[in-house]
């Protein structure tokens, strides 16, 4: 049974899903960064370059994994209807866990919109303590393909 449930998951290839061009996974870029574009403006766009993130579509349906310069999320998502979709993903940075993400997204072209509220640590591999835990809200604008999120109920 499991070895054909994993020949089915590896039959599907890797895909491109979008450009996250602003990234809800980071949304530490917009709450600590932003606010210091009038006396750290080259630093501000440095860290916008390394939070804009490529998402691909894994095997698994739902299942994407985006990757920064700054940061990595693997999120599942789920439709509600045809433009909308809830998600939950697993924040890391350098592939360390670092927070937890849960929000919901409208997509209905070519456009991804998402808004999501992520619990982040201060984790990193020189220090992997998950202290000082932060709740921060969180926008994504995402350019792609016209794919959307299906659920069971809607096949």
């Amino acid at each position: 049974m499991i070895t054909l449930w994993l020949s089915m998951v590896l039959a599907r290839p890797l895909a491109f899903d979008r450009v996250d061009v602003l990234s809800e996974a980071s949304p530490t870029w917009l709450h600590d960064e932003l606010p210091r574009r009038s006396t750290s403006g080259r630093f501000v766009a440095v860290r916008f370059i390394e939070q804009v993130q490529p998402v691909l579509a894994l095997p698994v349906e739902g299942l994407e994994l985006g990757f920064s310069l700054r940061s990595q999320v693997l999120r599942y998502e789920s439709a509600v209807n045809d433009d909308w979709s809830v998600n939950g993903g697993l924040l890391l940075g350098a592939l360390l866990p670092n927070g937890l993400s849960v929000g919901t997204s409208w997509r209905p072209s070519k456009v991804r919109i998402g808004a999501s509220l992520s619990l982040v640590t201060t984790a990193n591999w020189n220090r992997p303590a998950w202290a000082a835990p932060r709740l921060l809200p969180g926008v994504g604008i995402g350019l792609g393909r016209d794919v959307r999120p299906t659920a069971v109920w809607m096949k």
